[in-house]
């Protein structure tokens, strides 16, 4: 509505939180205009699609290259069974798609351990080397 009734340029400011939980939250509390979320997630009951991205996508990293350290045997969501794992993300959601994603490949999710990391931590859990 703002840039139907405005020539002028809307204006975003950015609040940084530690997920799309979090963010949909600030949106159903009216402390957010606009929320970036995913689609398995419970939406706010007065919120509206502005855009729907239809590509969804998961990235698994293995490490490689550590100074010292042998060659990762990660190499397929199978090799993932009695390891510990990072993830992106603080909430539910992405331990969630996890655990559908590790029982749609036949791994037990429940032989996965995995630690969460919120975005500001990224770099930590790419040092931590017990992952």
């Amino acid at each position: 509505k703002a840039i139907e009734t405005k020539s002028n340029a809307v204006r975003l400011t950015p609040i940084e939180t530690d997920g799309t939980l979090q963010s949909l939250n600030l949106l159903g509390g009216g402390k957010a205009d606009l929320a970036i979320a995913r689609g398995d997630l419970m939406m706010p009951p007065d919120a509206n699609s502005v855009a729907i991205l239809r590509r969804n996508f998961v990235v698994l990293w293995a490490p490689t290259g550590r100074k010292g350290a042998p060659k990762s045997k990660v190499t397929d969501i199978a090799s993932l069974s009695g390891r510990r794992i990072g993830i992106v993300g603080l909430g539910d959601a992405n331990p969630n798609l996890l655990r559908v994603i590790l029982a749609e490949s036949g791994v037990n999710p429940q032989r996965v351990t995995t630690s969460q990391f919120g975005t500001d931590h990224i770099s930590d859990m790419t040092q931590d080397a017990t992952l």
